[in-house]
């Protein structure tokens, strides 16, 4: 008081009332004269501020260097305020500090944060990054502000971009809220400039944490980002956070056509999308090869699909490596929240088996990658293999036919059946094309037809949206083997087939069959069929007898379809069969009662009392057999149920 220039002190507080609001009042000390007791002190407290607007009493708060509460008390009587320590603090990092109020307008920053920005504190009190507009995408920062604020989480390391001095620079903020007396009243923050890529490595702490191809974290930088989400979210610092993970299968194939700097280009393309499009705030990592996992914070599970299906429709709109390299990348994708689970390994169990889930339902295309061609490419790629193979073509293994290119560049059957050019009356049971689509992969097979030998290589390939194959064939009559011998190497591979595709016990196709080949076929009826009342073979009568049952069904159901049409074991005592160029639905559904009388009627040897009965879920549509399977298998389980034990769904095609 003695140094002051009016020998008076005078300040102004924000104080608590009864009511628990806080009021701003000015508090003035005046030295008056002497009384009886020495010198004597006048304390004015006045609530009439008129003048003083909110930001210039945050600015006063400022100057007074924020905040004021006592810290601690040292033992010689002598005091530390929280001022003094957050100024030695602030005033000392090289990173920029800010602090603002709960209508997001700046109260306060630190030296480091006024010249990256070449300003005074005059310049930014009392104004939102929006009053600034420093920044090119100023949402993203909002919207973290106002989560801070409302929800009281800390975000950090959020990325994003600004002007300064006429330069657009990138930086990586987080902030945190301030809280007094159990209430949100601002939020402090800070942020480091991250344009230099040295600087990038050390904001993350170590470079050992970031995955050197891509740039984003690597598994060990993400496993201790979830770590700390997971301790963010048990101290109520957010609501709730998710685990989405995407899966692109093989990419050593990738690797293997197109190269190791192609490989490493698409990786690269994968996680600038996935960074693009994810909020501020989320953490995207490379795994292991094509596996990426994001840390997103949200609040429903809502919220998590939505923007997993903004992510995915991202990443499907990669269509080239680079400009002379067309291609489509496939994944699966799957997402969990931490609080179904409220443990990380569960988090990626959870996540992982809907990433798997998403494979059999096809929710998103799972697999390698296609070529992808429009038709003046493919035609110009096919004639260039012409100069080395006798011929070549696109098939449609589902409708076993050829395709043509049309004058709107898209595919039409050629009316041509594919197995037509080894003279056969039926579908190949090594369909290699069936394979190819199905396992993304190039696959060979030989067929023999009179005199002549036919090498096909078979790859699939996407023409204006469609995926089809493309087979290349050589045709030679000069094999060195009489007519005895190949017919031998034909039977040795219709053996071979037999023993891969052949159910050992009842002798007709497996589950491997219908993985490989049969699940991608075009058929206009499918049907499910199920054993009734299986078990009481088994637990009565024996094993033994209970196989005698299912090669008994099996073979009576063979022996009653058309060579068209085929019957698998799909598994246990469950048989799958599916029928081509069915009439109408009265025909398919006779059909099906035909085959079912023909099961009642079976004799079994030392068990002629025995009656075998079986309840059948069938599907009239045409449709592919493993997007009908589902309807089917639902429809099997109605039908037990029912007093015929058969049940019918009727496609809308049909319907119409």
């Amino acid at each position: 008081m003695r140094v002051s220039p009016r020998h008076t002190l005078n300040a102004f507080f924000h104080v608590l009332e009864k009511d628990g609001s806080y009021i701003w009042k000015r508090f003035v000390l005046t030295e008056v004269a002497g009384g009886l007791h020495g010198k004597c002190y006048l304390l004015t407290i006045s609530r009439n501020v008129a003048g003083w607007t909110p930001v210039r009493l945050q600015a006063h708060a400022v100057r007074q260097d924020f905040p004021t509460d006592i810290l601690d008390l040292l033992p010689d009587d002598n005091y530390i305020r929280s001022n003094l320590i957050w100024k030695a603090f602030s005033h000392q990092q090289k990173v920029g500090i800010f602090w603002k109020d709960r209508e997001r307008r700046f109260a306060g920053a630190n030296p480091a944060f006024l010249r990256y920005y070449g300003l005074t504190l005059r310049d930014i009190l009392g104004k939102t990054d929006e009053d600034m507009g420093w920044h090119p995408d100023p949402e993203p920062f909002k919207r973290d502000e106002e989560r801070v604020l409302r929800e009281g989480i800390t975000t950090t390391e959020a990325i994003g971009e600004c002007v300064v001095k006429g330069e657009v620079r990138k930086i990586m903020a987080s902030k945190t809220p301030i809280r007094s007396k159990g209430k949100i009243v601002g939020l402090v923050g800070y942020f480091v400039d991250i344009t230099n890529a040295a600087v990038i490595s050390q904001s993350y702490d170590q470079q050992a944490e970031r995955d050197k191809l891509t740039g984003c974290l690597n598994g060990q930088g993400f496993q201790r980002a979830l770590q700390q989400a997971e301790g963010g979210y048990q101290e109520g610092a957010w609501h709730d956070f998710g685990l989405i993970r995407y899966q692109l299968r093989n990419l050593k194939r990738i690797r293997d056509v197109f190269g190791a700097d192609s490989y490493a280009q698409l990786l690269r393309q994968v996680a600038a999308a996935l960074q693009e499009a994810a909020p501020a705030g989320t953490k995207v990592a490379r795994v292991q090869g094509g596996l990426f996992e994001l840390l997103v914070f949200v609040r429903e599970s809502r919220e998590l699909v939505a923007l997993r299906d903004k992510l995915s429709k991202r990443l499907l709109g990669i269509h080239a490596i680079d400009p002379a390299t067309p291609i489509t990348i496939y994944f699966a994708v799957g997402s969990a929240l931490y609080s179904e689970t409220r443990d990380l390994s569960e988090l990626h169990t959870a996540a992982g088996r809907r990433m798997m889930e998403a494979y059999t339902d096809k929710v998103v295309f799972a697999g390698a990658f296609i070529r992808s061609y429009n038709r003046q490419q493919i035609e110009a790629y096919m004639a260039q293999l012409r100069k080395v193979f006798d011929s070549v073509r696109l098939v449609s293994p589902a409708e076993t036919c050829c395709l043509n290119c049309n004058d709107a560049g898209g595919l039409e059957k050629s009316g041509t059946a594919c197995y037509a050019a080894w003279k056969k009356g039926t579908r190949c049971v090594n369909c290699a094309s069936a394979r190819a689509i199905s396992e993304n992969e190039r696959q060979t097979k030989i067929e023999f037809s009179d005199d002549k030998a036919y090498f096909v290589l078979t790859e699939p390939v996407e023409v204006n949206g469609t995926i089809c194959a493309m087979e290349c064939i050589v045709e030679t009559n000069d094999l060195r083997i009489s007519v005895f011998g190949r017919n031998l190497v034909q039977s040795q591979l219709n053996t071979v087939n037999d023993k891969i595709y052949s159910d050992s016990l009842t002798g007709i196709y497996n589950r491997r069959y219908y993985d490989e080949i049969a699940k991608s076929l075009f058929c206009t009826g499918i049907a499910f069929l199920d054993v009734n009342h299986f078990k009481k073979f088994n637990d009565t009568y024996g094993h033994e007898a209970g196989d005698v049952v299912l090669r008994e069904v099996a073979q009576t159901i063979k022996r009653n379809i058309r060579n068209t049409d085929c019957v698998i074991r799909y598994g246990g005592d469950e048989f799958l069969v599916f029928f081509q160029k069915l009439q109408n639905q009265l025909a398919f559904l006779k059909r099906l009662q035909y085959i079912q009388q023909k099961i009642e009627s079976i004799q079994l040897p030392r068990l002629p009392k025995e009656k075998i009965g079986v309840s059948i879920g069938a599907v009239f549509d045409f449709n592919r057999v493993e997007k009908m399977l589902y309807d089917a298998d639902q429809h099997m389980y109605k039908a037990k149920k029912l007093p015929e034990h058969i049940s019918v769904q009727i496609g809308v095609k049909h319907k119409k």
